[in-house]
């Protein structure tokens, strides 16, 4: 049995869609935002005094999809910052190439939509 009936666990998991040109600014940034980690929240429900037991442990994740219009400049681009690993490996592997206020751009995050929701562990888009 469970000890510990006042505490809840549950998990939260962002998907995060993006779509770029060919640059991903603040890479690094983004990385470190990225990390998953495990929040305690207050249950402001529980009358108990034990703050142990008033608490909702949350486990917080998330994943990166990008969508780019040059896709595969960037995917077999070796040398440049615009193309490291971590870039190519959030990244969608076609584009629907769009211009500016084109339909395209709409296909383009319908397509991020549908890859992030393919992850049984997204709760957020």
């Amino acid at each position: 049995g469970q000890a510990n009936n006042n505490a809840s666990k549950s998990s939260f998991h962002l998907a995060v869609c993006a779509t770029i040109v060919e640059e991903f600014p603040h890479e690094e940034l983004w990385k470190r935002w990225m990390t998953s980690t495990t929040i305690d929240i207050p249950n402001i429900n529980n009358t108990n005094d034990n703050a142990e037991e008033a608490t909702n442990t949350i486990s917080c994740s998330s994943e990166l999809y990008i969508h780019a219009k040059h896709a595969k400049q960037i995917l077999n681009n070796n040398n440049s910052n615009s193309s490291s690993s971590y870039l190519k490996s959030k990244l969608l592997p076609f584009s629907h190439t769009p211009n500016w206020n084109d339909v395209r751009v709409i296909r383009a995050m319908l397509s991020l939509l549908q890859q992030a929701l393919q992850d049984d562990k997204t709760t957020h888009v």
